[in-house]
């Protein structure tokens, strides 16, 4: 279940506070306790599997989560109808994190062992294939369009991964970019269509498919940098991994000259103005304003983020 302890430390460093931190807390708990329910309501009869399944769960940022519910929420969509979406976006999420996790032979996630180190290489993919299928099951009960946008986005994060096996290290940063898009922008991208598409705003689909392509690749590099930086301790998974593979960092430094410390740095400075771009485009938008300015609070912690 919900661990408030897991929550607060996240929103720390995040950097959020005041009411911003206190209502982002209660979509947490919200989305967390969401999560617990769907998951113990899977009917398996290998309780191995469903063990695998949970074993992530509940120990994540929940960011996917958290856009997904304010997007929807901000354009009107019923908190049960918010939430579902949320919470399915979640459970795909974690089954690409299962299946990474194998592709990267990573021990440890989300500060505990990896699905397939502690459950074994079967099960982790099984639980991984179960996610995805479970996730176009609940659904269903919003609509074939959105189990439609989600999927095309899921195909595209599969083929972004893929390409990034294929390439080794990006020749240039156009090449690395889409790379970028593919595995991680347009799942963004995907999450705040499918907000749109739900609430029926269909005159904003534009503008809400670059949020969430512009917050897809600043939250990507983010990663990138925290595999040379991060404190693994923090992170809750290893670094380092990325190294030898396509990585911002690595693009800049062997593409383009840079030294490490100077490939982070402006690194940093594409992350500031991607989610300058996105503000920009939020702060336009014709749609509630408490949660807007949450969007916005919640997009410019991304700058200052260290999990």
């Amino acid at each position: 279940m919900y661990d408030e302890k897991i929550i607060t430390s996240i929103l720390d460093k995040m950097e959020i506070k005041g009411s911003y931190r206190k209502y982002l807390l209660e979509i947490v708990k919200l989305l967390s306790n969401k999560i617990h329910d769907v998951l113990m309501n899977l009917k398996l009869e290998s309780k191995r599997l469903h063990m695998a399944v949970l074993h992530l769960a509940e120990r994540g940022k929940f960011i996917r989560g958290l856009y997904s519910y304010i997007v929807s929420r901000a354009l009107g969509v019923s908190e049960e109808k918010a939430l579902l979406l949320a919470t399915s976006i979640e459970l795909y999420h974690l089954a690409s994190l299962i299946h990474d996790d194998i592709i990267d032979k990573a021990d440890y996630r989300r500060g505990v062992e990896s699905v397939h180190r502690k459950y074994g290489l079967e099960y982790a993919i099984i639980a991984g294939d179960t996610l995805i299928i479970y996730s176009n099951y609940i659904l269903s009960k919003l609509g074939g369009e959105i189990i439609r946008i989600l999927a095309d986005s899921g195909l595209r994060l599969s083929d972004g991964e893929a390409l990034e096996l294929d390439t080794k290290i990006p020749d240039s940063l156009p090449e690395y970019n889409k790379i970028v898009y593919l595995k991680t922008a347009a799942f963004f991208e995907g999450i705040f269509k499918s907000s749109a598409f739900l609430s029926g705003r269909m005159d904003l689909i534009k503008d809400l498919r670059d949020v969430g392509i512009y917050i897809g690749y600043s939250f990507q590099y983010k990663d990138d940098i925290f595999d040379y930086i991060g404190d693994p301790k923090v992170m809750g998974k290893p670094k380092g991994i990325d190294k030898n593979k396509s990585n911002l960092i690595n693009v800049l430094v062997k593409q383009y000259g840079f030294s490490i410390e100077e490939a982070i740095s402006e690194a940093n400075k594409m992350i500031t103005d991607y989610i300058s771009k996105a503000v920009s485009i939020i702060r336009k938008l014709s749609i509630d304003t408490f949660y807007k300015d949450l969007l916005i609070e919640l997009t410019y912690s991304l700058k200052v983020r260290i999990v």
